[in-house]
């Protein structure tokens, strides 16, 4: 992940945990790509959002920017990125 480790990655579905706009809280985003280090939020990624997220003056994004300290990664059930046993398939 770029910068070390960070919470999420470019491709991953997340929750947002925090915003300046709280009405964005637990808005599900997909991760764009890195957007660089921001001094005051740290690491920022370039989100798409399911639904508009709402700027600081009230105006709704299709697109915005999100500090990697308020997203966490959606990972379904079952998938894990470590493969811990091997099946044979069979049709």
């Amino acid at each position: 992940r770029e910068g070390g480790f960070m919470n999420v990655k470019k491709g991953d579905l997340a929750f947002m945990t925090g915003n300046v706009c709280p009405e964005n809280i637990g808005a599900v985003v997909e991760v764009i790509e890195y957007a660089g280090f921001h001094l005051w939020y740290g690491h920022m990624w370039l989100v798409r959002p399911s639904r508009p997220l709402r700027t600081e003056r009230g105006v709704y994004m299709p697109e915005g920017v999100c500090d990697d300290r308020d997203l966490r990664p959606i990972t379904p059930p079952g998938l894990t990125e470590e493969v811990t046993e091997e099946r044979e398939v069979t049709a």
